[in-house]
């Protein structure tokens, strides 16, 4: 599989998972635990590109760098309709350091 074709597939499931949480505290913290990075926002939804390069590294045992998944990202959340914004350096406002992506 390519590396944008296992983005999809961690995409995808990592969706399900934030679809999944309910508002019991116990769900996202077994969720957040499981893959090691934050669910954000009040439907828990949204994630750093910055957290999702270890989680795809750990828990996907995908080979990718913070700079590779930058570079894809944008076609890859475009192809499965998620929206993403980018996040700039403070200190430099035109470069890009990631993206948070809102899975749904």
């Amino acid at each position: 599989m390519t590396k944008n074709e296992l983005l999809q597939n961690a995409l995808l499931e990592l969706r399900e998972a934030s679809l999944s949480i309910h508002s019991k505290s116990s769900d996202w913290h077994e969720t957040m635990d499981k893959y090691n990075m934050l669910f954000l926002g009040e439907k828990f939804n949204k994630i750093s590109s910055i957290e999702l390069t270890r989680t795809l590294n750990n828990y996907f045992s995908m080979d990718i760098t913070g700079e590779e998944l930058i570079q894809i990202l944008p076609e890859t959340c475009k192809l499965l309709n998620i929206y993403f914004e980018a996040l700039v350096s403070a200190e430099n406002h035109t470069k890009l350091t990631g993206y948070y992506i809102m899975l749904h």
